[in-house]
């Protein structure tokens, strides 16, 4: 087997191999993530495989409080699981399914497109018992992810 980039990488900067990446130790999430994109931004030296790599830089949170209308059992149980606030896209994407208008939600991972589509499926169940929501996940490990949210 050839000597990859990574491997040289790793021989000479005191970095770990993981998964044939060379990741620094003792680095931050970040910097193993802009280490790996190096890695293969660099083998990739035909422009055959990565269209573009940006970076854009973190920013704060915008905050909004739980939308009128919210039923006070699901808003405690957001607050038993430590969530006291919403994101506003999480606020303004349930004001919108209540109005009975369509959402599209496209935000990065980890950033609470969840609560978005259950805040008003919860709310709408517990506001009338004959309300009934399909969930259709494309692989059943995101279906069972999506399952234990609703279980906590």
């Amino acid at each position: 087997m050839s000597e990859s980039l990574a491997v040289r990488r790793a021989g000479t900067s005191g970095a770990a191999i993981s998964d044939g990446v060379a990741v620094s130790r003792g680095s931050t999430s970040i910097t193993r993530v802009h280490e790996v994109l190096d890695v293969l931004a660099a083998r990739d030296v035909h422009g055959e495989i990565l269209t573009a790599i940006r970076h854009y830089p973190a920013r704060e949170a915008q905050w909004a409080d739980f939308p009128a209308g919210t039923h006070n059992d699901l808003r405690a149980a957001y607050l038993g699981k430590g969530i006291c606030q919403l994101y506003s896209h999480q606020a303004a994407a349930a004001e919108t399914v209540r109005a009975g208008k369509n959402v599209v939600i496209v935000t990065p991972t980890a950033s609470g497109k969840t609560l978005c589509y259950n805040l008003p499926i919860l709310n709408a169940m517990l506001e009338n018992s004959d309300s009934r929501a399909l969930y259709l996940f494309p692989t059943k490990a995101l279906a069972q992810d999506q399952l234990a949210e609703l279980m906590i």
